[in-house]
């Protein structure tokens, strides 16, 4: 790439001076001979620089190419441009996740049944806490990669030895035990439907809630020999239910038989045992019978624990492609080497506290898994060490907003957002509304990822800082402290809490952020897609429900694109001042017939808004006198916000006649 564009400037100059007739021959012949040189010159090319600099004729020639980037760093905006949508192109790209996938995951590492999930999941209809997905971990199951729910006595637990004795039940009165007979090929029940975790499965699609469930790779042995090692000086690893063992090694051994297993024996974090052969059709199409077990019962997706392996990776997405189409799930570990074959991606297990294996490591690694072609990638939340504090919780929850998919993951008993304190759940509450409303900027972002490979999580200049989508920058509290260092990239960037304050690029200032408060920025300009249903963070009320909400802070000219599954909407707008100086704003709309809630940060009121099919707009009172059937706007004076309704409408162009002496 060097050699080639040492001699398109070679020839580039020779085309520029030829005018000069007197200097043609010369030019001509010396970028023959340069372009026959240039892979010498290249492995020698600071010798060789000296000598041509004595040259005069070539001296300019020489001097270009190094301010291009002869030594292979460009520093010109061009060359940066062009590195980047050359990474770009080569970027694998990952398949797009449905819409509801980009939500919030309640989890936690050991629910203990049905009962157990039905209480979280109260306690947030209750308190008006969005929740599409409940993601159910390890201990779901009667056995590891068994897939059957278990109705089972936990007879030990090296994390939470205090729950040893205590049954998982996951199932309903009237619900059967699967049991499977582990030599059946066809994996079927011995027992009549319908089965454990099936009142479950349904009860949660019955409030629009999504259902995985936790799996692996391998298949325990159940038992090990006396000269085997083992995890933790016990053989189940990490938890046991009674008659496990029994049940691992009997399909253990009914696997191995069929040549169905590979590898050797090896200790993992729950027990001692063998991979499946993915490369072993008939093993394969076994191993999918198994996974069925519960995928007819309903669950919608599986989270891959050790998921960053191609072959298991791979084939686990095939299968749930074919079982659920485009509404499949599957979250996996993020490695650039799956990205082809994975949907949602978590970065990487953390500590809950302030150390460097918190949420610090989680961001990092956020931040570096954007890079490698996994956009939709998000963070964890509590899930290794004792109970948590109120301000870890705080920090750890806006963190996890501002990924792509807000994942609550629980450390058992202790770490529930809403069991810390008053804070914290102020805090959980406010965040994982705003998480939601933002559902169409994030799918839009999600849906250009997708298309283009550019990421949703995009590094910043600052200490790890980061752009999420366009149009925020997020720089989270990672310490246990209150104010946090923020240096602002190219553009202005308006203070999400305070929105007359504006920063400048290359601006670096102390932000003070008390624990209920993220430093968060949107940049000037921006049009944010939002999903409002209610009066939950000041972008709208109960009358955006069934709306597109837009977010606008007018500044210059704008355009972008809106991306949806609906097809795109082009929006445009343009305002002659800068963001803080009140001023006329032009707004046109393009796309698939919808309702639309535009929000206009315009400082003081328009005297009149004029429309394109409408013409001179009613004004209202206040925003909870907007309706879906009509066209009207309003003034809000706490926010400084203008507030436009709009029934349904497939394109639009309108004006707001603002007077800029107006105070």
């Amino acid at each position: 790439m060097i050699c080639q564009s040492f001699a398109i400037i070679i020839e580039s100059s020779c085309e520029l001076i030829n005018q000069h007739t007197h200097k043609i021959a010369m030019l001509q012949k010396t970028a023959i001979k340069m372009k026959a040189l240039v892979n010498i010159m290249f492995n020698n090319r600071w010798k060789c620089l000296g000598t041509l600099c004595r040259c005069k004729p070539l001296k300019v020639i020489v001097i270009l190419f190094l301010v291009c980037g002869f030594t292979g760093s460009p520093h010109s905006s061009v060359f940066a441009a062009k590195k980047a949508a050359a990474a770009r192109k080569k970027m694998r790209r990952s398949p797009l996740p449905p819409r509801w996938a980009f939500g919030h995951i309640k989890s936690k590492d050991e629910f203990k049944g049905r009962l157990d999930i039905l209480a979280d999941v109260d306690w947030m209809e209750k308190n008006d806490i969005p929740c599409q997905i409940i993601h159910i971990d390890a201990a779901w199951s009667v056995g590891h990669n068994l897939f059957e729910f278990a109705n089972a006595k936990v007879l030990h637990n090296i994390l939470h030895p205090e729950i040893v004795g205590t049954v998982y039940d996951f199932s309903a009165p009237g619900e059967n035990p699967y049991n499977a007979d582990p030599n059946d090929i066809l994996c079927r029940p011995t027992t009549p439907p319908p089965h454990v975790g099936q009142n479950l499965i349904d009860t949660l699609h019955g409030k629009g809630i999504k259902v995985t469930v936790w799996m692996t790779d391998r298949i325990n042995m159940g038992t090990l020999g006396e000269d085997k090692k083992h995890h933790r000086g016990h053989p189940y690893g990490i938890g046991q239910f009674e008659g496990q063992g029994p049940r691992e090694a009997a399909l253990f051994k009914f696997a191995e038989s069929q040549g169905f297993l590979r590898g050797e024996l090896k200790d993992w974090h729950r027990g001692w045992g063998k991979r499946v052969d993915y490369n072993n059709p008939q093993a394969l199409a076994w191993w999918h019978r198994m996974m069925d077990k519960v995928l007819d019962m309903g669950v919608d997706g599986f989270v891959l624990d050790g998921g960053a392996v191609l072959d298991y990776t791979t084939t686990t997405f095939n299968h749930l492609r074919a079982k659920k189409g485009d509404q499949a799930i599957m979250m996996s570990r993020s490695s650039r080497e799956v990205a082809e074959v994975t949907l949602l991606t978590w970065a990487i297990d953390t500590k809950n506290d302030f150390s460097d294996k918190g949420i610090k490591y989680a961001l990092e690694q956020v931040i570096k898994s954007s890079r490698v072609s996994t956009p939709y990638v998000t963070g964890t939340q509590s899930p290794r060490g004792p109970a948590p504090t109120e301000a870890f919780v705080c920090r750890e929850v806006q963190f996890n907003a501002f990924c792509p998919t807000q994942f609550t993951f629980c450390y058992g008993d202790l770490s529930n957002p809403w069991d810390n304190g008053k804070t914290a759940t102020k805090v959980f509450k406010y965040y994982t509304r705003l998480h939601n409303e933002l559902i169409p900027y994030i799918y839009c972002a999600a849906i250009l990822a997708h298309r283009t490979g550019e990421p949703i999580i995009r590094p910043a200049p600052g200490d790890l800082e980061y752009k999420f989508g366009g149009e925020f920058l997020v720089a989270p509290i990672y310490r246990d402290e209150m104010t946090r260092r923020v240096s602002f990239p190219a553009g202005d960037w308006i203070d999400y809490w305070d929105e007359n304050k504006v920063y400048r690029e290359g601006q670096e200032i102390e932000y003070d952020a008390p624990l209920d408060h993220i430093p968060l920025f949107v940049r000037a300009g921006a049009i944010i897609p939002m999903e409002v249903r209610k009066n939950w963070t000041g972008h709208g009320t109960e009358n955006s429900a069934g709306a597109l909400t837009l977010q606008i802070y007018p500044q210059n000219s704008e355009k972008c694109w809106f991306y949806e599954d609906c097809g795109d909407t082009l929006l445009r707008c343009t305002k002659k001042n800068d963001y803080l100086t009140p001023g006329d704003i032009h707004f046109e709309l393009e796309g698939p017939a919808r309702k639309y809630v535009l929000r206009f940060k315009t400082f003081i009121s328009p005297q009149k808004v004029i429309t394109g099919s409408a013409g001179v707009l009613p004004r209202r009172q206040a925003e909870t006198d907007l309706t879906p059937d009509q066209a009207a706007w309003c003034y809000d004076e706490a926010t400084r916000m203008t507030i436009i309704r709009f029934p349904e409408t497939e394109s639009e162009v309108l004006d707001l006649h603002i007077s800029a002496d107006k105070k």
